[in-house]
């Protein structure tokens, strides 16, 4: 199919200067390898980094006298400014995304931005005003990157059938086999040496992944759009009332899983070197089972695999409302790993899927807006009542109750 496809929401494009490339790799070879030198970088920070904030926090008692609440209230208020510059930006910015810039420059503008988001993270340890900073440009860089790698990934990676598990698959083995290690040398360094030196290292390597989208990635011609219209179209259409739950859904999910499995953690394990060893050998392991996730749902019924990796995810969050031995962790968290193959691999196949029948760059402009609208709200109602109840871990039933709203997308006929 070609580049972009028309619909009664757009109008006429612009011109942008196209950079010119040499064809060194193919274009999905440069996606795969753009994507695994950015993962690997911000692997070697991911799952520290709301420990990083919460021990900023100890010094900065902005929230609350009580330091563990202190701490959750920071972490939410970066990923509450994350979401919110994005929802924001793509107000704002969508008709320079898609005019004058395009994807191809975005995705590398991308990279700066995430740069300056680290630069922002090491100064924190002076200030921890930087957090705010780090989670404006952190938003910025959600809408320069995750927009249009997604709308490449709908246009360029379906083939034929327009079925997207196999390279679902293929792409989340690449970044779980090939950026295991991380984890385990991110707590390695931060052990050995300090967060700073983490944060030098991961920049250096972020830089890399600017390497395949100069050589490679070609872009054309797009199309003006109305936020508006996208509103209208999608989120506020009744049309498409279960997918917007399930994206609402995923939002949630993703938040109380990224801000509070990292802290419980910590909280059990108070080991940055045996979090990191823990996250290695998960992620290594699930490689191979999302591999073979993805090439099964493209010839089989993905609804039913989804059903059960979605019922198990739930459970898995409720099952952190009791666990208080290391032992137990290393073992939730492996599970959780293996069972992310039937989780996010079906959930990311229909996206493709339901972008690619639609019109794929709104529809994923759609599904965006709805996924940082629930993280934005949520991570400010989280920390009003965290900080009022003065008790957190009851945040893991918010993410079970939000893994099941997934569900709602296998009744999406759209």
């Amino acid at each position: 199919m070609p580049l972009y496809s028309y619909s009664k929401f757009q109008y006429p494009h612009t011109n942008f200067l196209k950079i010119q490339t040499s064809n060194f790799i193919s274009e999905h070879a440069a996606l795969y390898l753009t994507h695994v030198f950015k993962s690997f970088s911000v692997s070697l920070l991911g799952v520290f980094l709301p420990i990083y904030i919460y021990n900023l926090a100890l010094s900065s008692a902005h929230f609350s006298s009580n330091t563990l609440l202190n701490g959750i209230s920071w972490i939410l208020l970066y990923f509450f400014l994350r979401s919110f510059v994005a929802l924001i930006s793509m107000v704002f910015f969508v008709n320079i995304l898609f005019g004058k810039l395009g994807f191809q420059r975005a995705l590398i503008l991308s990279v700066f931005l995430l740069a300056l988001q680290l630069l922002c993270l090491k100064y924190a340890s002076i200030s921890i005003i930087y957090v705010i900073f780090a989670g404006i440009l952190g938003g910025l860089e959600v809408t320069f990157y995750w927009v249009p790698y997604h709308i490449y990934f709908v246009r360029k990676m379906g083939g034929k059938s327009h079925k997207y598990g196999a390279q679902m698959g293929t792409r989340r083995f690449l970044v779980h086999t090939l950026t295991s290690i991380s984890p385990f040398l991110g707590g390695l360094i931060i052990s050995t040496f300090n967060f700073d030196i983490l944060f030098v290292i991961s920049l250096l390597l972020l830089l890399t992944s600017c390497i395949p989208l100069i050589l490679s990635l070609t872009d054309t011609k797009h199309h003006y759009h109305h936020i508006s219209s996208i509103f209208l179209s999608y989120l506020f259409n009744k049309k498409y009332y279960y997918s917007t739950i399930a994206y609402l859904g995923e939002g949630i999910e993703s938040l109380v899983y990224t801000v509070f499995w990292p802290l419980l953690l910590f909280v059990i394990l108070s080991n940055y070197l045996a979090i990191g060893t823990l996250h290695t050998i998960s992620l290594f392991i699930s490689g191979f089972v999302i591999l073979f996730v993805g090439k099964y749902i493209d010839s089989h019924s993905i609804y039913k695999l989804h059903r059960v990796g979605i019922y198990t995810n739930s459970v898995f969050h409720l099952l952190r409302l009791l666990i208080t031995s290391a032992p137990f962790a290393y073992l939730l968290d492996i599970s959780d790993r293996l069972n992310s193959g039937m989780f996010a691999v079906p959930t990311m196949a229909l996206l493709y899927e339901k972008a690619q029948r639609n019109n794929s760059s709104e529809y994923i402009l759609y599904r965006e807006f709805a996924i940082h609208l629930a993280i934005a709200v949520t991570a400010i109602l989280l920390g009003i009542f965290i900080v009022a109840t003065g008790y957190w871990r009851w945040v893991f039933t918010i993410g079970a109750l939000a893994s099941l709203l997934v569900l709602s997308i296998h009744f999406d006929s759209n």
